[in-house]
This record gives C-alpha cells, structure tokens and sequence, in this order.
C-alpha cells in the first residue's frame, strides 16, 4: 500500500511541475501579448465591437487622431458595411520592455459587401509595412494587458 501511495504522490508531483510549467509559459508576457492581439482580430473580424473594446484602454491614441470612442466607432461603421470579413496576421514579432510591449505583423484582409470592403482590401493589402499594435500591463495579474495605440505609418486615411 506504501508503494501505491508513493507512486501516486511521484505521479501527482510531476503532474503538477509540468502544469506549474506551463501556466508560466501561458501567463509569461509575450504569450499574453500575442494572445490578446489575436483575440482583439478575432473579435474585430466577427464584428463584435463590443468584444474588441474591452481590449482598448482608456487613454488609446493612434497615428490618425482616433481615441477610444473613435475607433470603436469607425470600426463600427466599416465593419457594419462588410458582410463578411477575414483578417490573417503574418508572422508576429513581440517585443517586451515592462510595463509595455509591441505586436507587430503584416495584416491581410478579405471584406465583402460593399464599395468601401475593396477599397479596405486594396489599402491594407498594399502596405508593405506591418501593423503595430502597442500593449500595456495594467496591473500585477499577467493577463492584464490593454491596447494602447495601433500604428502603421504607410496607411494613410482620407480625412484624419
């Protein structure tokens, strides 16, 4: 019985080192950045807003003047003109300096639906620099983590 015990508690331990294991690789900062920045085109490219909004800060600024209530707005107009889109993100580099960090891929999309989607997909398929999407932690937790600003100084937009 001694035996079946100690296996059990060998097994249990190891068991445990490995999930220990991996919860620090998931909750490590370049994990959290990277998987934030998918879930925020995720939820941009099923045209939930409010979902891509619970990942932008308060204070989100970008090269074209928008903040917060801006973007979230002109991604509701253009999004809501689409009947359907696809966004696929090159290979991503992130970058960590605490308490910020920098996604940064060549983003690609495929919108349907009206004049405005082929004049998107011309424009964003065209740039041949990546987008950047800037991160900060807000808090201690290690999924805490808040989109800050969007760059990409190729794209130019009428009127900003």
């Amino acid at each position: 019985m001694d035996s079946t015990f100690r296996n059990s508690f060998y097994i249990g331990c190891t068991l445990a080192i490995f999930v220990g294991f991996w919860l620090v690789h998931l909750w490590s900062g370049p994990e959290q950045v990277q998987l934030h920045s998918e879930n925020f085109l995720r939820q941009v490219e099923k045209r939930d807003i409010l979902g891509a909004g619970n990942f932008i800060a308060a204070d989100y600024h970008d090269d074209w003047g928008d903040d917060r209530a801006l973007l979230l707005n002109r991604l509701r107009l253009v999004v809501g003109s689409l009947n359907s889109l696809t966004i696929k993100a090159g290979e991503p580099n992130v970058t960590l300096t605490p308490p910020d960090a920098s996604w940064k891929a060549k983003i690609q999309i495929n919108g349907s639906g009206s004049e405005l989607a082929s004049e998107l997909n011309t424009r964003v398929n065209s740039l041949t620099t990546p987008f950047e999407l800037h991160w900060r932690r807000k808090s201690w937790k290690p999924w805490d983590w808040d989109l800050v600003e969007i760059r990409n100084p190729s794209l130019q937009i009428p009127g900003t």
